[in-house]
């Protein structure tokens, strides 16, 4: 570990930077600047303990699955993942396709018994809506789901999806990957 008794001295302090001074020996003191310091501080912590990344999926659909107004799990789109608490970042990239008229897909989130319903700007009711506008053909998405608050421990999380009419497809063509990223402190 660096010790702080290799800053350099700051001499004749200027600017806005307080000036620290700190006990070098039995008779002696040495004065750094503060942002010195606190640069030295945050270099030395390890950089895997200010973040976590945990891959909680990377799923194909393993069955041809037709959702229509009613939320449900998407099938195999399921992951688990062991969390310090606090706020988590899902990035979640998926494939999804639909047979019947063009219409809003929406996709959110359940963690244990937790519902993520993020606000739908669209107005079609809670989580995160997903035009398709060419039908027959898979398009991929990508999207940030934040939670706040998660209590630390194992959770489980699903991947929902329903419409606002017609379908949503999902079948072997279709996948999704997801991170839970944290910032650990």
């Amino acid at each position: 570990m660096v010790k702080i008794t290799t800053l350099n001295q700051d001499i004749l302090p200027t600017g806005d930077d307080y000036t620290i001074t700190l006990d070098v020996g039995s008779s002696s003191t040495k004065k750094v600047k503060l942002s010195d310091l606190t640069s030295l501080i945050v270099n030395t912590i390890p950089k895997n303990t200010i973040t976590k990344r945990t891959l909680v999926m990377n799923e194909i659909a393993t069955t041809d699955q037709t959702i229509t107004t009613t939320f449900q799990n998407v099938a195999n789109w399921t992951g688990t993942f062991t969390s310090y608490g606090g706020t988590v970042y899902f990035h979640t990239n998926f494939t999804m396709w639909r047979q019947t008229v063009v219409d809003i897909n929406i996709i959110r989130l359940r963690i244990d018994d937790l519902y993520v319903t993020p606000p739908d700007i669209y107005g079609y009711g809670t989580g995160v809506s997903m035009p398709i506008n060419e039908l027959s053909s898979h398009k991929l998405f990508s999207t940030i789901f934040t939670i706040d608050n998660l209590p630390a421990g194992f959770h489980t999380v699903k991947m929902q999806a329903r419409t606002n009419s017609g379908n949503v497809r999902f079948d072997t063509n279709d996948y999704i990957n997801m991170v839970a990223i944290e910032y650990v402190h």
